[in-house]
């Protein structure tokens, strides 16, 4: 079984097979080439599941899990138990048994002759059962840095009382480079053999303990934490019409995923958020949508937003024009107004009474037309919110360039968490409150806005940094995500996006949202009054299940708990996202 546990992805059963591919398109799209596929088999050698690895020319490396869950559907996940590496020839061997870091490390020292295994990365020693090393001899060789020397230590703890004796080889004796494995080692001495590695220098366990510490100090490490490698992002739950135009944008744009993904489906709650609310048992909920979009630079971001965006520039330039005629009109019946109640008041032979009543014939004076501003990018909330109140009552705070939001006037410190929970009650669908001896104080219903910010990674962490944020909740209202770049790995591509048939007709479909009337409230100018939107019988089992689900993650030691803020939010996130998807496939939903 030496060689077998190494395959191809054609040795891999069908529906696997059809979903490696799937599962790392975007990863081979940017850059990224299959090396490896590894496969996990049970004591008896049947085959449990498969580790996909892939390898980038800058040395960064994809290594995901292969694993069917309860409904038969192929994902990149773990089995629900995982197993050591090589388990049989582990069961069936009594000689001295390697443990190393990795699949790549174990196939080269098997290829020696030894019996070698592994738990996977450097923080697996706690996913599998180490109990088949009873009575064995086994030997850690870490990886030449804190966190292979770190696991070292915890899976020696594992075996005690289980194996009967562990070594450890004194990796800081070979003069590996930082981070350097077994793999390393050979390459470096190529006629090394099994004797050869069982007879390199081991080192106690305290030692180990006193090289981490060194090197924590000699090579300090960040306060945050590399974050994982992001999960694609689910474009084919975005339906027909938004999906289209997703895949028209990554074929022709080439931005990462998400960015397109998140600018697609938040210009799509804009269009709809006026037209629609949501109720689950009595509670409402409006159909907008908050979004924080991460990308370095050049990835395409503002390119990307602009042609999702477009059918409400379209949208608002024909507003603006049609505003200005009107403007225009306004301004001489204003004139004539005046001069007609001017006449009035200056007329010396009216009795009192006889001027109240040609004021009352004269009637209130002409309404200015309402300024349709669809967008803003850089507001001050207090204009942003007399925008709402007295102008558009459906906005939007998009900005390709979320750094001039986030670094601007309205999220300085003074302002910053009068901001967050202004923005909080709107996504709330609370009335809009103001209070000021400007302009008095009021209460306005009906409002709606969605957000989307396109950002730097260093500009956004000064957004996700801040605990106050956070703890406010606004934090809690917004959906992140932080794409793998693309930038390098774009071959040219001479076809224009405004002329495919899906952006057509994803054009289409937000223009015909965007141009209906607005569904104002009785004897209003801008309140807005939507529809009701009913969960039917499925979907409001779907959304109780789901809401149950999350309520036990969030529950003490368990894997939510330390992000309760928005996981209390992400069932109501669901809801929403749903009802875009579904208006915007069917204008008539109900």
């Amino acid at each position: 079984m030496s060689a077998a546990h190494k395959i191809t992805v054609e040795q891999l059963p069908e529906a696997a097979r059809a979903a490696a591919r799937r599962l790392t398109t975007r990863e081979i799209a940017a850059g990224y080439t299959p090396t490896a596929l590894y496969q996990y088999d049970d004591v008896s050698g049947s085959p449990m599941y498969w580790v996909i690895r892939l390898d980038h020319p800058n040395g960064k490396k994809f290594i995901r899990p292969l694993c069917p869950d309860s409904d038969g559907q192929w994902k990149l996940r773990g089995p629900d138990q995982r197993l050591l590496y090589r388990l049989p020839e582990l069961c069936n061997s009594s000689e001295t048994s390697f443990i190393v870091e990795g699949e790549k490390c174990v196939d080269a020292l098997v290829t020696l002759g030894l019996t070698a295994t592994t738990s996977g990365s450097s923080g697996s020693a706690d996913t599998v059962d180490w109990d088949v090393f009873q009575g064995k001899v086994a030997v850690l060789w870490p990886d030449n840095d804190i966190p292979g020397m770190s696991y070292a230590l915890e899976v020696q703890d594992k075996l005690k009382g289980i194996a009967e004796s562990v070594v450890i080889i004194d990796v800081a004796a070979l003069e590996l480079p930082e981070g350097g494995d077994c793999v390393d080692w050979l390459a470096l001495h190529p006629a090394a053999d099994a004797a050869a590695i069982s007879a390199l220098e081991k080192c106690q366990p305290e030692a180990i303990e006193l090289a981490i510490q060194r090197a924590k100090w000699e090579n300090p490490q960040p306060l945050r934490r590399e974050p994982p490698p992001p999960e694609p992002f689910p474009m084919a739950a975005l339906g027909e019409i938004l999906g289209g135009a997703a895949a028209a944008l990554e074929r022709i744009i080439q931005a990462p995923d998400a960015v397109i993904g998140q600018s697609i489906l938040a210009s799509a709650a804009l269009a709809v958020q006026a037209h629609a609310d949501i109720i689950i048992d009595g509670r409402c909920s409006p159909t907008s949508l908050f979004f924080l979009t991460v990308a370095e630079s050049g990835e395409r971001k503002s390119a990307t937003d602009s042609v999702a965006r477009s059918p409400q520039n379209k949208r608002e330039q024909f507003l603006i024009n049609q505003y200005e005629a009107d403007r225009v009109s306004y301004d001489a019946d204003l004139a004539a107004y005046e001069k007609a109640r001017k006449a009035i008041l200056n007329n010396k032979k009216m009795s009192r009474a006889d001027c109240r009543a040609a004021l009352e014939d004269l009637g209130p004076a002409p309404q200015a037309p309402i300024y349709p501003m669809l967008t803003s990018g850089d507001p001050t909330i207090e204009a942003f919110l007399k925008s709402l109140i007295a102008g558009w009552p459906s906005m939007g705070l998009f900005s390709g360039e979320g750094g001039r939001f986030l670094g601007g006037y309205a999220m300085n410190n003074e302002n910053c968490l009068k901001t967050a929970a202004t923005l909080c009650e709107i996504w709330d669908g609370a009335p809009v409150e103001r209070n000021r001896v400007s302009d008095g104080a009021s209460k306005n219903y009906g409002k709606r806005a969605s957000l989307h910010l396109l950002a730097q990674p260093c500009v956004a962490s000064i957004l996700l940094g801040d605990a106050t944020l956070r703890d406010q909740g606004f934090l809690s209202r917004v959906l992140i995500a932080q794409p793998q770049g693309k930038t390098g790995f774009r071959p040219y591509v001479a076809e224009d996006v405004y002329q495919t048939a899906e952006m057509r007709r994803f054009i289409e479909r937000l223009a015909e949202w965007l141009e209906r009337d607005l569904p104002l409230a009785a004897d209003t100018r801008n309140e807005l009054s939507p529809r009701k939107l009913l969960l039917n019988h499925e979907a409001h089992a779907d959304y109780v299940a789901f809401y149950e689900y999350c309520e036990e993650l969030m529950r003490s030691g368990n894997a939510l708990e330390s992000v309760r803020g928005l996981t209390n939010k992400t069932p109501e996130m669901a809801a929403r996202i749903a009802a875009v998807l579904n208006l915007i496939e069917d204008p008539e939903a109900g």
